[in-house]
């Protein structure tokens, strides 16, 4: 079933090998310690800040760079920026003002931190936690920035729109589904991510490849939604959630045999790897 000469493997975060309270199951450590054990090179590619993957890299020790926000950014296990490309800044002036004028809140991405234009956003309020809780010791920006002139000189890699429901999530798309510089998915099941078209998780780990002389045919992949597709496309060996998004199981060549809350990914591990 699998191909036995894999040497690298690459690991989306959440809904892949991090639950919903941003820990990594011991089933999914194990694993991958099993497949390290092994010789295999280990990464992560992930829609988060990079700051955000401080816990994943400090627990899983990769061999391979991070790929964070989508491959808006490659760091090193000191998460110091290897590469890194931004939004069209015109296509972002435009962006923002599109959503201030429909009263869209949304959070931006930079190489420095992450600014919200609301304070109780889910999302970004488990990111204050987890600051407030010291769980990165690398500090960086976390701010409520209402003020639409400041965003504006921001330097942004990413945006984050949350969103409530189908018929939400759609309506956002379709006010910015006409600018031909991005990339626009879901990276969990009430998140859209828009990014640079130059950029994804599979461009990044292809220009991670090319830049060590590495065979993407022994790598292999893991992850669960629409984010993920990018780097399911560049090599024959992906493996999905069984219960990831429809897009992504339509993409990927295997699908484990045990949902996300189950270390899916362990699974499959154990009993191909």
């Amino acid at each position: 079933m699998m191909d036995k000469k894999i040497k690298y493997a690459y690991f989306d975060l959440d809904g892949t090998i991090v639950n919903k309270d941003w820990k990594i199951s011991e089933e999914n450590i194990k694993a991958i310690y099993y497949l390290k054990n092994k010789g295999i090179k280990i990464g992560i590619a992930t829609g988060r800040s990079f700051f955000m993957t401080q816990y994943a890299i400090n627990e899983l020790e990769p061999d391979l760079p991070t790929v964070a926000m989508n491959g808006g950014c490659i760091v090193n296990n000191d998460l110091q920026v290897l590469d890194s490309n931004y939004i069209d800044y015109k296509d972002y002036l435009n962006t923002i003002d599109i959503f201030r004028k429909n009263n869209i809140h949304f959070m931006v991405y930079t190489l420095d931190g992450i600014y919200s234009t609301k304070a109780d956003i889910p999302f970004f309020e488990k990111m204050r936690q987890d600051v407030l809780n010291n769980r990165y010791k690398k500090t960086f920006k976390l701010v409520f920035e209402p003020n639409y002139d400041k965003l504006k000189r921001l330097n942004p890699i990413k945006i984050l729109i949350p969103f409530d429901n189908q018929e939400q999530k759609e309506f956002y798309i379709s006010l910015i589904n006409n600018f031909k510089n991005f990339e626009i998915v879901s990276s969990q099941h009430d998140l859209i991510d828009i990014f640079s078209n130059k950029t994804s998780k599979g461009k990044s780990i292809n220009w991670i490849f090319k830049a060590t002389e590495k065979d993407l045919d022994e790598l292999i992949v893991f992850g669960d939604n629409e984010n993920d597709v990018s780097m399911f496309n560049i090599t024959k060996n992906s493996v999905v959630l069984m219960n990831g998004s429809e897009l992504a199981k339509q993409s990927a060549t295997y699908i484990t045999e045990k949902p996300f809350d189950e270390s899916g990914v362990a699974d499959f591990i154990f009993k191909y790897l």
